[in-house]
């Protein structure tokens, strides 16, 4: 279950943070990830983040009153999918200049859809500080199932999170196999930590220490929203808030899973 650079219609084609301070942004996840930043006016981005001369993220400007600083997941989608959603979907807005089409889901999660000839796309992804999977705390589970389903037709699958009798739903586009997950949706309240937000879609990015990244985010100015956490089958992952209040997680996959 992993992300893949094919990007099937449905899966994360890019990757954005809306901050209103982009230059604290970019010291900040150059720091943590040894990112490189080259500043970029393309698509409306303010820059864009690269590792081994390949893009990991974009960062763009997002003034705090017109919406909460947040990460941005675009999924693909195709032009047909983006006319028939446009009628039925809440704009967030595009007041920070991002081309791709901005939206926020029945539940107020905000979410992005790039369409193939919109150049957006990710050259990294599933390696040490790149994007791994992306999770939607949601307040009612169910109903953004239905919600995502509909507009971009994914496989979900059911399941438990391990040690919890709470459901945790699998997401994979239903153009590939099961096996390309690359993501799930489960209750916002299964963290206190999370409690008192919203319903959001959090980024994971990739480490190969737990640990270690934990301890340099922190020494940089991050809050921990959730500590390191031994995840049955899956690795170490955890949840942090960077210096503007942007929640991000970072997982260690086990070996099998790299």
């Amino acid at each position: 279950m992993v992300l893949t650079l094919s990007k099937p219609l449905g899966s994360p084609a890019w990757l954005s943070i809306g901050s209103e301070d982009p230059e604290v942004s970019a010291e900040f996840y150059s720091a943590v990830f040894g990112w490189n930043v080259k500043r970029s006016e393309r698509h409306g981005q303010w820059g864009v983040f690269g590792r081994g001369g390949r893009s990991v993220a974009g960062i763009h400007y997002r003034n705090r009153r017109s919406g909460h600083l947040s990460w941005t997941v675009y999924f693909h989608a195709s032009e047909e999918v983006l006319e028939r959603a446009r009628p039925h979907l809440t704009s967030a807005g595009n007041s920070e200049g991002v081309d791709a089409a901005s939206w926020v889901d029945t539940l107020g999660a905000r979410f992005a859809l790039a369409a193939p000839n919109e150049g957006l796309t990710l050259g990294l992804v599933n390696e040490s500080f790149s994007l791994y999977w992306v999770e939607l705390f949601s307040s009612a589970p169910d109903e953004s199932v239905r919600f995502y389903s509909s507009l971009l037709q994914w496989r979900m699958v059911e399941t438990l999170i391990p040690g919890s009798s709470e459901k945790y739903f699998i997401i994979s586009p239903l153009s590939a196999s099961p096996d390309a997950a690359h993501g799930g949706i489960l209750h916002l309240d299964f963290l206190r930590e999370a409690a008192e937000s919203t319903s959001h879609w959090l980024p994971y990015f990739a480490v190969p220490d737990c640990e270690e990244t934990l301890k340099k985010a922190k020494d940089s100015g991050a809050a921990v929203r959730v500590d390191v956490t031994d995840v049955e089958g899956i690795g170490r992952e955890a949840q942090l808030i960077d210096p503007l209040g942007i929640p991000f997680g970072i997982i260690q996959p086990i070996p099998s899973r790299s």
